[in-house]
């Protein structure tokens, strides 16, 4: 049978960490995190311009992510409109239920009273810091729900049940629909804990085979659009994971893989090893591995060694990827990889009540974190504005809205923009028009202009055509499609960037506006 619980010891009244009063916490950073977001920008980066554009209709698949993030934002949009609102308050969501997860995780292996303090731990590694900081989407998500598959998969190898084999399936497929490096998440956690005795009679309790049936249903659908746009859905991702010239060896290419890989990996557990030693004392690593202390319980007997051999397990599947030839990693693609370490580690390490020296300093530097996390995004774009290097973020987005009405835009007809940037921050002054995007940068952008201006014309419809942060309109305008010579001409505006100085340089864009033809003109 598997390993009882842990017998729960309640910390004295004065070393306890309220549940209630962390949660408390945790909400008003959030909602001041929101109140943040609405009051610095309407225009929007790579990731949340993404989500604009795709969650203007529901589908199997998207692209390069997996479509859950796209699900929720259009679920999100339905109910507030597509609004900075809605991608700030989804996004908040996900960050108090990834906080969640993680803190009923650690109640299952640890006494409750300590168990903030391990799932707080998790904002030590640096991509969680990152996610704050940036309009991040897809790693936020897989983070949240890789912390759902750990905390229903510890909860089945301590007490199995046939219902938490079915939240183990949700809890998976969610993770591979929020992004793919989940997968080596779930096959590494299944199989350090079938190699352990107690874990492994655990999952195979009655009830077990609802786990890979569920998961299963739930992702064959959008594993069957995968099959139908292979290339869509695996192309940039394997561009991003290349680096160097393809006449480089292999051993070039092994050696290349290994020195992206390795540092990231300290970087990313490191922050945190070294709060957890200036907060508890070098002595931590030294007791975790040893005899427990009096002051509380031993943590399950399979928790250390599940932690061990599910690190080595991810360790293996990185390597395999170096060696069949990756030769580039990124810190967000290893975090949902790492991010049960804070809490599981927390568990097996701290072996005796946490003292108030360790108390105070733990809390104090998470808070010093919170505090970081809303100044950097705050401070961000106005020093960029004021040094004269404007993101988009810096966009004027209400002006931009202005000067394309004023010019005869009618808020309804099609935009074609020259980014998702530009395409998905117009959906927010003109949320009932369709918008999409030809990436100037791409070689298939001429045709995709042609294809969408083309079909308006043979519709009898109006479009837009907006290229930003350019002086003159991209190569590929005039050749994109043949455009009616007796409508209105090129027009170009440059506006001030928000936050900047005076004297600096504007931001510019160039549009063309195509009212639709008069009654019986002819339609191409």
């Amino acid at each position: 049978m598997p390993a009882s619980r842990p017998q729960s010891t309640d910390l004295p009244a004065e070393r306890a960490v309220p549940a209630r009063a962390t949660a408390w916490a945790v909400l008003a950073w959030v909602v001041a995190w929101v109140m943040l977001r609405l009051s610095l920008s309407e225009a929007l980066k790579w990731d949340y311009g993404e989500q604009m554009l795709w969650s203007q209709h529901l589908a199997w698949g998207y692209g390069p992510q997996p479509p859950l993030y796209t699900w929720l934002q259009w679920g999100a949009n339905e109910l507030l409109g597509p609004s900075v609102l809605a991608l700030a308050l989804l996004k908040g969501v996900l960050m108090i239920l990834t906080l969640l997860f993680w803190l009923l995780a650690a109640r299952i292996v640890m006494p409750a009273a300590w168990a903030p303090f391990a799932a707080l731990g998790t904002l030590l590694l640096p991509v969680s810091v990152w996610i704050g900081v940036r309009d991040v989407t897809h790693t936020l998500l897989v983070s949240c729900s890789v912390a759902a598959f750990w905390w229903a998969l510890l909860r089945q190898l301590q007490r199995p049940t046939a219902g938490g084999f079915v939240a183990l399936g949700v809890a998976m497929a969610a993770a591979v629909l929020s992004k793919y490096n989940a997968v080596l998440v779930i096959a590494a956690a299944l199989l350090a804990a079938a190699s352990l005795p107690a874990p492994r009679r655990a999952l195979r309790a009655p009830g077990s085979l609802w786990t890979p049936l569920v998961a299963a249903a739930l992702l064959a659908p959008h594993a069957a659009w995968v099959w139908s746009n292979w290339g869509r859905a695996t192309a940039e991702t394997l561009e991003k994971m290349q680096r160097g010239s393809a006449s480089d060896s292999w051993l070039v290419g092994v050696l290349t893989g290994l020195g992206s890989l390795l540092p990231l990996l300290v970087a990313t557990l490191l922050p945190w090893a070294l709060a957890l030693t200036w907060a508890f004392g070098a002595g931590v690593w030294r007791r975790g591995f040893g005899a427990a202390a009096a002051h509380r319980p031993l943590p399950p007997s399979w928790l250390g060694p599940l932690l061990a051999r599910y690190v080595m397990m991810v360790l293996a599947g990185l390597l395999a990827m170096v060696l069949l030839g990756t030769t580039r990693f990124d810190g967000r693609w290893l975090h949902p990889l790492l991010a049960c370490v804070p809490v599981l580690g927390f568990g097996w390490l701290v072996r005796e009540t946490p003292g108030a020296r360790a108390r105070r300093r733990w809390w104090g530097l998470l808070t010093a974190l919170a505090v970081l996390m809303l100044v950097l995004p705050a401070v961000d774009a106005w020093r960029d504005a004021r040094r004269g290097t404007p993101e988009r973020f810096n966009w004027p987005l209400a002006l931009m809205a202005r000067e394309l009405r004023d010019a005869g835009y009618d808020g309804r007809s099609l935009i074609v923009a020259d980014h998702l940037t530009l395409g998905g921050s117009l959906r927010i002054p003109f949320p009932h028009a369709p918008v999409v995007a030809c990436d100037a940068a791409k070689k298939r952008s001429v045709a995709c202009v042609a294809h969408h201006v083309q079909a308006a014309r043979r519709a009898g419809q109006a479009w837009l055509l907006v290229a930003a942060e350019d002086e003159a309109p991209p190569a590929w305008w005039s050749a994109a499609a043949p455009l009616d010579e007796t409508g209105p001409p090129l027009q170009q505006r440059a506006l001030p960037y928000r936050g900047a100085g005076a004297g600096a340089a504007p931001m510019r864009f160039v549009f063309r506006w195509q009212p639709p033809p008069r009654d019986g003109q002819a339609k191409d």
